[in-house]
């Protein structure tokens, strides 16, 4: 059985969100899995992105090694990398690294590492 257990086209969604705050004028840019609204830093007023830069890209043969590595840390065998461990991983590492990875966030078990 292969490690890997492919089963489409799954990519890592990103978003640089783009704020101006109508309230206060304040402007900011934040990144995150999705286009969302923020919270104005100076003023804490809830704001919509004004636009927002699609950075998602493919999943890679790292991101399933790199999924695959984590999860084997948790001493669950045999590993089998699925897409959706893959993003997780592709995601994690465009969030901020490895520690915000967390197997089976939609499914299985939810534990971080």
């Amino acid at each position: 059985m292969s490690e890997f257990q492919t089963q489409g086209a799954e990519s890592a969604e990103w978003f640089r969100n783009i704020y101006e705050c109508s309230r206060c004028g304040n402007n900011w840019e934040d990144e995150w899995s999705c286009t969302c609204n923020d919270r104005c830093p100076l003023c804490n007023a809830e704001i919509e992105a004004k636009d927002s830069v699609d950075l998602s890209r493919s999943l890679t043969e790292e991101d399933f090694r790199g999924a695959g590595r984590l999860i084997r840390r948790l001493g669950i065998a045999p590993v089998v990398v699925t897409d959706e461990d893959a993003k997780d991983y592709a995601e994690a590492m465009l969030e901020g690294g490895p520690h915000r990875f967390e197997y089976g966030r939609t499914s299985r078990l939810r534990r971080n590492i």
